[in-house]
């Protein structure tokens, strides 16, 4: 016999970095005004939803993501560093586009998504895999173990490709061909028995309905 909870992720809302392509990594931005937007359209799409835990990455544009549907289901935020973006490192700060210049031997194992590159003072993107499947597993297991049937949480670009990954069991370096849009709504489910322990399916993926008056941009792992 196996026991299921569903489980909701959502990226966090549009800062000022993302709109001009600066990495952001463990460094706190907070929402600009289209992501406060953002943030405010989720919530109300959301809010007649019956969630039993709203959990949320630790850093600013995350956690004030989570926040206004926090508040209408009125319940408290958990934070778990689990769903922190990557750290980037010495690369944090840095933008995309002045990369390849500045640090040229970095731009190319960035766009060659080498496993083990790893940037001074970083995460490499085994070390986010690995944290990653560990944070959801332990996500899972807990809403299991309590009875919930639905979680919703608030993280990153970086944090929801390697979801993703883990879910349709694609390896971390091939080109990402999936949408992750600022506010997006994604939803799994995970089932765990016995014999094959937990099994996660991607239900839905990068729905945006919800900010269709609003702008959309797609960058990830910023």
């Amino acid at each position: 016999m196996s026991k299921a909870v569903e489980l909701w992720l959502c990226r966090h809302g549009e800062t000022d970095w993302n709109a001009i392509r600066r990495i952001q990594g463990q460094l706190d931005v907070s929402l600009n005004a289209l992501g406060q937007a953002q943030a405010k359209k989720l919530a109300q799409a959301l809010a007649n939803h019956d969630f039993d835990e709203v959990v949320s990455s630790p850093l600013d544009r995350a956690h004030q993501t989570a926040l206004p549907l926090a508040q209408a289901l009125s319940l408290p935020v958990t934070l778990d560093a689990a769903f922190a973006e990557r750290h980037f490192g010495d690369l944090q700060g840095r933008s995309f586009d002045d990369m390849a210049s500045i640090d040229p031997e970095a731009a190319a194992h960035w766009q060659a998504r080498t496993p083990d590159f790893c940037p001074v003072g970083g995460e490499s993107l085994l070390m986010l895999r690995d944290r990653v499947q560990a944070g959801l597993g332990e996500l899972a297991q807990r809403a299991l173990s309590s009875g919930a049937t639905r979680v919703i949480c608030f993280t990153h670009g970086g944090v929801l490709d390697m979801v993703y990954r883990i879910a349709q069991g694609i390896d971390i370096s091939p080109p990402r061909e999936w949408g992750i849009p600022n506010a997006g709504i994604n939803q799994l489910r995970v089932s765990q028995s016995v014999s094959q322990g937990l099994n996660f399916q991607v239900m839905a993926w990068a729905q945006t309905d919800h900010l269709a008056d609003l702008a959309l941009h797609d960058s990830l792992g910023i």
